[in-house]
């Protein structure tokens, strides 16, 4: 899919009917089913947050967008139909689902994947993307926000 997407010389139409081809194609509980949800954050990340386009409050309103949601909500459904993951990814994909509920500002569903995934980041590079640049600082500030501790996102 990364080829696919703009920022490597294909396009945002040619990156999600790439990934929304794949994870409709692929079995209930496949992690493949989380394209679109990486597709969003690529697009995001070229269109809002690329040097000379730094606009953090537009990656803020593109995730509120009901369709985005609804399409984020649908992956991580067909994600989970099979119950709760066990592979080696599946906390990077919780991590992934947890960051785009909370760039949605749906709190409720970002505290109940933090739940799941502890107080502690890990390696995952996506919360220095979208907040500030140390990852598990971002990690704390999202948590936080998620739980009612902070009025906002680092965003």
């Amino acid at each position: 899919m990364n080829f696919a997407c703009e920022k490597w010389f294909g396009s945002h139409e040619e990156m999600f009917a790439n990934a929304r081809e794949v994870a409709s194609a692929a079995p209930p509980g496949a992690g493949v089913a989380m394209l679109p949800v990486f597709a969003h954050f690529e697009y995001s990340l070229r269109e809002h947050l690329w040097p000379g386009r730094a606009k953090p409050k537009l990656t803020k309103q593109y995730f509120g967008q009901k369709g985005v949601q609804d399409e984020i909500d649908w992956c991580v459904d067909k994600w989970l139909a099979t119950g709760r993951p066990a592979h080696a990814r599946s906390m990077q994909l919780r991590n992934w689902q947890a960051l785009a509920y909370c760039l949605g500002g749906r709190t409720d569903a970002a505290r109940e994947v933090f739940a799941e995934i502890g107080p502690l980041v890990g390696d995952v590079s996506q919360w220095s993307i979208f907040g500030v640049e140390d990852a598990a600082e971002t990690f704390v500030h999202w948590r936080q926000w998620a739980y009612g501790e902070r009025s906002r996102g680092p965003l």
